[in-house]
């Protein structure tokens, strides 16, 4: 079994995992209760903060209201145990929802360009949707 590695967010290494891999899952956590969802982000393009869109009801927003600080993970799609290189990072950090208008535009941005929407429509200030935020604060490497 590989070794686990903590390493700081601001390595390269961790942030060419986040570019490269398709989603993450985020691990919400609610005194006993878990819920795992798997989010397509954005990805900040100096730092490394995730930005999600969400609908901004169902268990998911009761489980983040109790508890915002989560756990997730990215994993990519071509992994294996005699790969030299990383092949996932689980990372922990605490999400927000993002209110301010320049930094929703910076959300909306980051996530037009990672899954290449052309259409303004299809991501656009709607008001049944959420911008959260998450800032990667610990990383660990597989």
């Amino acid at each position: 079994m590989k070794k686990t590695t903590i390493l700081s967010p601001g390595n390269k290494q961790i942030r060419a995992v986040f570019e490269q891999a398709a989603y993450t899952s985020l691990a919400l956590n609610d005194g006993n209760e878990s819920y795992i969802l798997s989010l397509y982000y954005g990805l900040h393009p100096q730092n490394l903060i995730l930005y999600f869109m969400v609908e901004p009801i169902g268990e998911k927003m009761d489980y983040l209201k109790s508890n915002p600080f989560v756990c997730g993970t990215v994993v990519l799609p071509s992994c294996s145990p005699e790969r030299k290189k990383l092949c996932s990072v689980v990372y922990k950090g605490l999400v927000e929802v993002l209110f301010e208008k320049e930094e929703k535009q910076m959300a909306l941005n980051c996530l037009k360009k990672r899954h290449a929407l052309s259409s303004p429509a299809e991501l656009d200030f709607k008001k049944d949707k959420w911008l959260l935020k998450l800032r990667v604060e610990e990383s660990s490497v597989r």
